[in-house]
């Protein structure tokens, strides 16, 4: 008997909580967790409140055919029990069609009134203790007789008792992949680490070690449903690196080229307002054509444009971009029915509604707060694919901070093609130009430009590397520089001034030292003595490059011809000299004046004059007077050798003569010569 009475009363209890007809005042949100669908994560409870989790089946899709299946999880404070506290259906007696009513069932009670569809037994729960009930409504028994033609989403919610704890949920109603356009959610993964135009091995192998911030992201996306737009600079540094790159980084890099829709972001998710501020015409060339088979007029993403940046991004062959939806001047329901179009860059800006309620999922501050603002989200989604429109997809770009709430983010990102029906997308697929209608124009919200002296002195360094690069053998100076300058520019330097600053400092240092690169070294003044010479020209080059360049010769003055340039290689840090080839015309005095030029004829370095004497003259004087010399030589040597064989030959005549003559036939012929003498004097 005691059995069937409780059991009578139970029923009479249901059959009274059917007939109620208003909604009671609830406690404060911020007392339960809410789960949409068959999630098993589950956030940090409040001690003193209970916690409710919520798991719909059939994907929280219902029609005129199904049942709604709804499991509840209650888990008691650690403070305090729940004694007889039953479990409450209700739904709200409207069909949600816009999205303003999602937020507003989501945030608060409804003003609506609600009509309760089921009752659990009541719970009994320890402290601490958890408890699971199980509600299910025939179709038949939903009051959905008014809006059996229409689609739409189905507002629920479950309280503890009559006036407990509210957790508000959602379904979608009536309908089908046919009749919902794809929500293509683009999530960025970006680092701001290092301050060079590469990452090094070391930051490498932080970020992609199990614990790294590049290795949760890409675990956050892997094989998601959304489109992933990467910072060029990460996949760079790591083919830079090929074989010493950390091995972790090589294994993340195969990762990524798995994923199935990747888009580049501009390298070092560089800011194009604030480069065309500082009076760029367009951005710097990166290269990056060879990484994951990019294209520069693929689709892209930037957070913010300007006319300005708008001006960079056509400027550098960009054709389709991402926008957030805050810098432009269209209303949220032209933002979601038509692309943007400026020039030649066609714009799509992410749907304003969809992204802020992105954004404020990761900067919630309680656990039920980013539950609940999650099946917000999922809610406004859903009606928002609902609409009528040209476009295929809708739009949805996460915020840069995802990456630091990442448990936030984390259950969206699990649960997605699993939830409210809502078609998730990962498509990469350039929107096409037939879909625009009208044309919007980009906002003029000025763009904070901090530190803008240094900035531009940044830019205007990079000339002194790009004008150096026309002479290097490769381009990688330039390559080099941009890249760096890119990074600095970046979104991700801008909560990190000071760092940032000195970065820049270096960079500017680094840049304007090319202007001193390669130059001529010390030469004196010169003399000509003939009528065809060469004339030797040392070239220093100090940087870490090879390079190719050309040594111009311009006389001031007709004395002297030079028919042609001289072309030289030089090794980095080296002196090579090119061999000017000179004609002398006349006698006299001309000023030779030395350029250092690139294969296009820029000047490489400041030029240099030297003084040239010519004497042509001084040949044909100088080749006589060797002759002369020669004669005179010759000459001689041939005197001296005359007199020579004869001294010989007189030697060779006195050995050959006969003996000499006794002394007294010497006396007689000098008595008969004085005899004779003395003859004739008488």
């Amino acid at each position: 008997m005691r059995t069937t009475a409780r059991h009578l009363i139970a029923c009479f209890l249901a059959l009274g909580m059917v007939l109620l007809t208003s909604v009671p005042a609830a406690l404060p949100a911020a007392a339960a967790s809410t789960s949409t669908t068959a999630r098993t994560d589950v956030t940090a409870p409040n001690p003193d409140q209970p916690v409710v989790n919520i798991s719909v089946a059939h994907h929280s899709r219902l029609d005129r055919d199904t049942d709604l299946d709804v499991t509840v999880t209650v888990t008691a404070p650690q403070s305090s029990s729940l004694q007889n506290i039953p479990v409450v259906l209700s739904m709200r007696r409207s069909l949600i069609t816009q999205t303003q009513d999602v937020i507003g069932w989501m945030k608060t009670d409804s003003p609506d009134r609600t009509t309760v569809l089921a009752t659990s037994a009541p719970l009994q729960l320890a402290e601490g203790q958890q408890g699971t009930v199980h509600l299910q409504v025939p179709a038949s028994q939903i009051p959905t007789w008014r809006y059996r033609s229409l689609r739409g989403a189905l507002g629920f919610e479950v309280r503890l008792g009559t006036n407990g704890t509210r957790t508000p949920f959602l379904t979608s109603w009536n309908t089908t992949s046919k009749n919902l356009r794809e929500v293509r959610m683009v999530f960025p993964i970006t680092t701001s680490a290092g301050t060079s135009d590469l990452l090094s091995a070391t930051d490498l192998a932080t970020l992609t070690s199990p614990t790294g911030q590049l290795t949760a992201q890409l675990d956050a996306l892997d094989h998601r449903s959304v489109l992933i737009a990467v910072d060029p600079r990460i996949p760079a540094s790591i083919a830079a690196l090929g074989n010493s790159a950390p091995r972790s980084a090589s294994t993340w890099l195969t990762r990524l080229k798995a994923q199935s829709h990747v888009i580049p972001l501009l390298y070092g998710n560089a800011d194009p307002n604030t480069i065309g501020s500082l009076g760029a015409q367009s951005l710097p060339d990166t290269d990056i054509s060879g990484l994951l088979s990019w294209d520069r007029t693929d689709l892209t993403v930037v957070r913010n444009l300007t006319p300005t940046g708008a001006r960079v991004l056509q400027n550098s062959g960009i054709r389709s971009v991402i926008i957030q939806s805050d810098s432009t001047t269209a209303t949220s329901s032209e933002l979601q029915e038509t692309p943007l179009h400026t020039g030649e860059l066609q714009l799509l800006a992410s749907d304003p509604t969809l992204s802020h309620a992105l954004t404020q999922i990761g900067s919630a501050t309680s656990s039920q707060e980013e539950s609940t603002r999650l099946a917000t989200l999922e809610g406004l989604s859903l009606i928002s694919s609902l609409a009528d429109s040209e476009l295929p997809s809708l739009t949805v770009l996460a915020p840069q901070s995802w990456t630091r709430h990442l448990d936030a983010y984390q259950p969206l990102l699990s649960s997605m093609g699993n939830t409210l029906g809502v078609k998730w997308s990962g498509s990469a697929t350039p929107f096409s130009a037939t879909h625009s209608v009208s044309t919007k124009l980009v906002s003029d919200a000025s763009t904070s430009t901090a530190g803008s002296p240094s900035l531009e002195s940044l830019l205007q360094s990079l000339n002194t590397v790009n004008t150096f690069a026309k002479a290097a053998v490769d381009g990688s100076p330039e390559t080099s520089a941009n890249r760096t300058a890119m990074t600095l520019l970046g979104f991700g330097w801008k909560s990190d001034s000071d760092t940032r600053q000195l970065a820049i400092s270096h960079a500017v240092t680094s840049n304007n030292a090319y202007s001193s690169a390669l130059s001529f070294s010390s030469t004196s003044n010169l003399t000509l003595v003939s009528g065809n010479s060469t004339i030797p020209v040392p070239v220093r080059n100090d940087s870490d490059w090879p390079v190719l360049v050309s040594v111009q010769t311009k006389p001031s003055n007709g004395r002297a011809k030079v028919s042609r340039q001289v072309q030289v290689r030089i090794d980095p840090h080296a002196t090579e000299t090119a061999k000017v080839p000179v004609t002398a015309v006349a006698n006299g005095t001309v000023t030779l004046n030395f350029h250092l030029l690139a294969s296009d004829g820029t000047e490489l370095a400041q030029p240099i004059t030297r003084e040239m004497t010519i004497r042509a003259d001084w040949e044909g004087w100088g080749v006589a007077g060797i002759a002369i010399a020669a004669g005179a030589l010759f000459i001689i040597g041939l005197y001296r050798s005359f007199r020579r064989h004869r001294r010989l030959r007189q030697e060779a005549r006195s050995a050959n003569d006969p003996p000499s003559q006794p002394s007294d036939s010497v006396d007689v012929s000098r008595e008969t010569s004085t005899d004779r003498d003395h003859l004739s004097h008488s």
